[in-house]
């Protein structure tokens, strides 16, 4: 049976054939999300980064990009094309630390390989973001004295805001 809820005159949902339709219906900044539910998602810009290193590490920057609410989690997923010259025993590795800090969160390696192209992925879940607006910074480097060089190709990175 086809049915229709209004207040004060105003339809609100309307069912038809077991669907419910909401009509003209806005979620204000009042509504609560349960934990784990992803509240906002951002292509963002990885800045500053240089493209290949003998030495030293490649530092990419992920900053003030994402404005999250004070306690929830940041989700962050880098994508990479990384490639590493020289012999059989070369590799590369980077990590996700937080700005300013030299911890790492995550790392992610290429395999052992003679010059090689990698496509590497890095999934890391922030459970304590310094502040609302977190900041991020990529180190890439070489993973042995092996290892003539890594170049970072590409970088990609998407960060969630995750429900607390």
């Amino acid at each position: 049976m086809a049915g229709e809820i209004q207040l004060n005159g105003v339809s609100l949902a309307t069912e038809s054939g077991g669907t419910i339709t909401f009509n003209n219906a806005t979620l204000d900044s009042t509504v609560t999300f349960p934990a784990g539910h992803i509240l906002q998602a951002k292509n963002v810009t990885v800045s500053g980064h240089d493209t290949n290193t003998t030495t030293g590490a490649i530092k990419g920057q992920l900053t003030d990009q994402l404005t999250i609410n004070s306690g929830n989690y940041v989700l962050i997923h880098i994508m990479t094309t990384f490639f590493v010259n020289q012999n059989s025993n070369s590799y590369g590795r980077y990590h996700l630390r937080r700005q300013g800090e030299t911890t790492n969160l995550a790392t992610a390696e290429t395999g052992i390989a003679y010059s090689a192209r990698w496509d590497l992925q890095l999934t890391y879940l922030d459970e304590s973001p310094p502040d609302t607006t977190p900041s991020y910074d990529i180190y890439a480097e070489t993973g042995s004295s092996n290892t003539s060089s890594v170049a970072v190709e590409v970088i990609r990175a998407i960060m969630y805001e995750i429900k607390a």
